[in-house]
């Protein structure tokens, strides 16, 4: 202790010798705290109210703990620690009487869009359940073009095939197909919603996907979705496994994956990720529902987006079927 007290000694003398004034020495010290509090307490989700009640507070017991060591404390010093307490005396009174004030009643958020819905023996995302038949008739050429609605005559769900040469030929049992975009105005989250795709096998549901773009501005929106999805999976249920695992990419938020058995005996795996926009460019929100058999094989798998299509790329696995 004695070398790091003669230490500090002859550097103030030093810094006595070189002109400089005790005033704005001392000034500056605690400017720089008072600046790195600021960062640390901002840092903490600490709003101004509450940094400035904390900054008060902070002057205030400084203060009295320099009055006590007073005779230790530099005279120059102790004027600055004086005017620094009278500053957090007067930080302290009025913030104080604001924070009697009624404060205004803040609603809570709305409600999470229900995208996905499990339960002991089904799963649903968007209102396709696994192991259903879809029933929708084909989307119509708008105007005798190429371009192509998504919804029919009435305003119900249509499909499209991905295969241009299948275009006017009835829905195959064994297909992948593209259905109606998301209803914007249930989920009321997104501001671009590509179309939603479903694998059949045997005229039945058998995968479900979905790719959803949402601006960069609209970050509270995809958490909106993000919070949907993980308070469905925070469901408590006996026969279902919860699995979290970190994505291999850095730049994106972690890869869920859940395990749900159905009623068919198959295993329905719900992949969902949420990844921030880079630059100006779209965040999107990526959600498969894919299933998979009991003994272990994959009969249909889920890969990224497919622009060609609208959609993720998901379908037969050609080497389980070879077995």
């Amino acid at each position: 202790m004695s070398v790091l007290r003669e230490t500090l000694t002859d550097w103030w003398r030093r810094r006595a010798d070189n002109g400089a004034s005790d005033y704005l020495f001392c000034a500056v010290i605690i400017g720089i705290a008072l600046i790195v509090g600021l960062f640390v307490l901002s840092g903490k989700g600490m709003d101004t109210e509450a940094f400035l009640i904390a900054l008060a507070k902070i002057g205030i017991v400084g203060a009295t703990v320099a009055l006590l060591l007073r005779w230790v404390v530099p005279p120059a010093l102790m004027e600055v620690i004086k005017v620094a307490a009278i500053v957090a005396v007067s930080l302290a009174v009025p913030v104080g009487l604001m924070g009697l004030l009624p404060k205004p009643t803040i609603p809570p958020p709305p409600p999470a869009p229900a995208l996905v819905h499990l339960s002991t023996n089904s799963a649903e995302l968007l209102g396709y359940r696994l192991g259903d038949p879809l029933t929708v008739p084909e989307c119509k050429f708008v105007q005798d073009t190429l371009q192509l609605s998504y919804l029919g005559p009435d305003g119900a769900p249509c499909f499209r095939h991905r295969a241009n040469d299948l275009i006017g030929k009835p829905m195959e049992l064994n297909e992948m197909v593209v259905v109606d975009r998301l209803d914007l105005e249930r989920f009321q989250v997104f501001s671009t919603a590509m179309p939603v795709c479903i694998a059949l096998r045997e005229g039945r549901i058998e995968a479900v996907s979905m790719y959803v773009l949402t601006k960069s501005i609209s970050e509270d929106k995809r958490d909106v979705v993000k919070r949907s999805l993980t308070a469905t999976f925070a469901k408590p249920s006996a026969n279902k496994r919860w699995i979290l695992v970190e994505y291999r990419d850095p730049a994106k938020d972690p890869y869920y994956e859940r395990d749900v058995w159905t009623s068919t005996g198959v295993i329905s795996r719900l992949y969902s990720m949420v990844v921030p926009s880079v630059g100006r460019n779209h965040g999107y929100i990526h959600g498969v529902l894919v299933v998979e058999s009991a003994n272990g094989t994959h009969p249909f798998f889920g890969k990224e987006m497919d622009f060609r299509f609208d959609c993720p790329v998901i379908g037969p696995d050609q080497q389980d079927d070879a077995r």
